[in-house]
């Protein structure tokens, strides 16, 4: 099984993920994790550093045959390649205001460089997400606005669980 949780931060990937890896036993992957692993537990502030950390742990995570992979961020390319190499892209998305919101409950207040970034990668995301090649590369899409995790979970699990 090839899954991936794809969605910005603040979308509810990692809750989700946590929920989801309860139920089943297979490798589970943050790419932030990653990012964080690589540089000794500190977020770069640098963004090609973090670039690179995700295009290592992708190229990784492509030739895997289990798992489970949580990302906030791929490529147009790389949705193509992990489609086409039998993964299941799960999409969570939210609007603006409420990943901001739940961001800095999480993460405490954030400077407006740091919000403006945000919006930037937002639309840069939504842009990516509604392209007409792009969009129809999700196996399902949950607005985590309507949906609880748990509802996330379940809506997952019966999508993992039908056959193809």
């Amino acid at each position: 099984m090839k899954v991936i949780l794809f969605g910005l931060s603040g979308s509810g990937k990692s809750t989700v993920g946590t929920l989801l890896k309860k139920r089943y036993e297979f490798p589970v992957l943050e790419a932030d994790d990653d990012v964080e692993l690589r540089y000794n537990g500190v977020w770069p502030a640098e963004e090609h550093l973090i670039d690179a950390s995700f295009e290592e742990t992708n190229l990784r995570v492509l030739e895997m045959q289990h798992v489970f992979y949580i990302t906030s961020w791929l490529e147009k390319d790389r949705i193509r390649e992990f489609s086409a190499r039998g993964f299941q892209i799960i999409l969570l998305v939210a609007s603006l205001e409420e990943l901001l919101r739940r961001r800095q409950a999480r993460d405490g207040a954030y400077p407006p460089a740091l919000v403006q970034r945000a919006k930037k990668n937002y639309r840069i995301f939504r842009d990516t997400i509604q392209e007409p090649m792009i969009s129809p590369l999700f196996a399902l899409t949950l607005d985590m606005l309507k949906t609880s995790p748990e509802q996330a979970v379940q809506r997952i699990l019966d999508l993992l669980q039908s056959p193809e």
